[in-house]
């Protein structure tokens, strides 16, 4: 297809995008890119040396074969490096 081009969240007023779907699909959730995430979590990273741990601990989550996983591997990594808790909007 020739033309087309795939709009992107960053292309628009992120409110406004937000707003057109909450009108058209409310109760959908909004569902972030991985690998934006992922972009956006390497920026918390202070040590270079701990980049590729940070990219895997997230991937592990992302694939989990379940929710219950999901958060099981979650917590593991918040207490492998000390973090007390992250901002987390788990979807069902």
């Amino acid at each position: 297809m020739k033309g087309l081009r795939h709009p992107k969240e960053r292309d628009y007023n992120p409110e406004g995008l937000r707003a057109a779907r909450e009108a058209t699909l409310p109760g959908v959730p909004w569902q972030r890119c991985q690998m934006h995430l992922q972009q956006n979590a390497q920026a918390y990273v202070t040590k270079s040396a701990m980049k590729e741990e940070v990219a895997a601990d997230i991937r592990s989550i992302f694939q989990a074969g379940s929710l219950d996983e999901a958060k099981r591997h979650l917590h593991r990594d918040q207490r492998r490096m000390g973090v007390r808790k992250l901002q987390v909007h788990v979807y069902h």
